[in-house]
């Protein structure tokens, strides 16, 4: 029986274990990602958070494991090396949750200034298209409807 537990223990060590190294991706891959706010490069940040996503779904394999054996894991929780690790978790959920707040702002402000483009296109393409679609009757004068 004992022999069993510390299975089940070194079993949960190496999901937990496992989960916070995905964990410290998705944080080094949230970094890459200002930068790449940063830079206008919507392409590597497309593949960026192509990749973060492909972690995510490997982390909630890990948690579905988690769930589904927790009545055999839950003793193996109070131990001292479980409760470390599970508190590293908790660090680095914190520190995404923070670059990811960083990059929202971020990412924000470029939708504002995307927006703000778009609609000088539009005004602009307007004001060319009355230029353009003026009246071709020379015999006559012409007011200049826009002024």
């Amino acid at each position: 029986m004992h022999i069993l537990q510390s299975n089940r223990n070194m079993e949960l060590i190496d999901i937990l274990v496992e989960k916070k190294e995905l964990l410290t991706s998705i944080l080094k891959i949230a970094k890459k990602q200002e930068l790449l706010l940063n830079s206008d490069d919507i392409q590597a940040l497309l593949e960026v958070i192509q990749v973060r996503q492909n972690l995510i779904s490997e982390i909630s394999i890990l948690d579905s494991i988690l769930t589904k054996n927790k009545s055999q894991f839950e003793p193996q929780y109070e131990t001292s090396i479980v409760k470390e690790i599970i508190a590293e978790i908790h660090v680095v959920l914190q520190e995404i949750a923070g670059e990811d707040a960083d990059n929202c702002l971020e990412a924000e402000k470029k939708v504002i200034i995307y927006r703000e483009h778009i609609r000088n296109l539009k005004q602009n393409k307007s004001r060319l298209a009355s230029y353009q679609n003026q009246n071709t009757n020379n015999d006559g004068v012409y007011f200049d409807a826009k002024k």
